[in-house]
């Protein structure tokens, strides 16, 4: 008999694990940040902790919640470069012409940074799971950040504005970061399950009721991910 479903990654992963536990859902949940040592550093690469590592031998479903932050570490936040640009895929994205508009092959390239190492501990993931690895993408951005502006710790980017991004700055930034991520699935051959389409408005941002805070989706949003995955009615 298969193992309950895995949820492993960083802090995406708390929405589901959230719901699975509101929800009665058989799951269980590894929490990176909430792990002290979950992925050890050493010469050859990042590694599991031995008990992480175990648990990955396992015959069961493993849904990956590996990085999925980059575009917030690039454009949640107002960069010191106010800068804008045009989505290949959907040029008809407002732009803004008061920012310097630059090549997204620029934008492109500090997201592929960013996400530099998240792609090594999902290899590292790939190799360890036993039974089929999914690896899913990160929720839509807020289309109004400023609701949490009080609460946000500032002091983590001081070299940044004390102001978020504009949305549809941090929506066209988080489209190329979610192709990033399905082209990599794609290059390793891991399926990817995009955000679920109910979860955002009209234009593609998260609905107000699968908020958390600025940055993450909740438990409403979770439950959504478990439909999907045919984990809850």
């Amino acid at each position: 008999m298969s193992a309950a479903p895995l949820l492993i990654g960083h802090s995406h992963v708390h929405a589901p694990i959230a719901a699975a536990r509101e929800q009665g859902v058989e799951v269980e949940g590894i929490a990176f940040w909430a792990e002290a040592g979950a992925v050890e550093t050493s010469e050859q690469g990042p590694r599991f902790r031995a008990d992480i590592a175990m648990k990955l031998t396992e015959e069961r479903s493993v849904f990956s919640f590996v990085g999925g932050s980059s575009h917030t570490s690039l454009a949640l936040v107002e960069h010191h470069r106010r800068f804008d640009f045009v989505l290949p895929r959907d040029p008809g994205l407002p732009l803004d012409p008061s920012r310097e508009c630059v090549p997204v092959s620029g934008v492109r390239q500090a997201l592929v940074a960013l996400d530099e190492s998240y792609a090594a501990i999902l290899e590292l993931l790939l190799s360890c799971a036993r039974g089929p690895v999914v690896q899913v993408g990160p929720p839509p951005p807020v289309a109004s950040a400023d609701a949490t502006r009080e609460k946000y710790p500032w002091n983590l980017l001081p070299d940044r504005p004390r102001a978020f991004a504009p949305a549809w700055l941090r929506l066209k930034v988080w489209r190329l970061a979610v192709d990033l991520i399905d082209a990599r699935c794609r290059s390793l051959g891991v399926r990817f399950l995009p955000s679920p389409a109910a979860a955002a408005d009209t234009d593609g941002f998260l609905k107000p009721e699968y908020r958390q805070d600025v940055a993450h989706a909740n438990a409403a949003y979770g439950a959504l991910l478990l439909r999907e995955w045919g984990l809850l009615q």
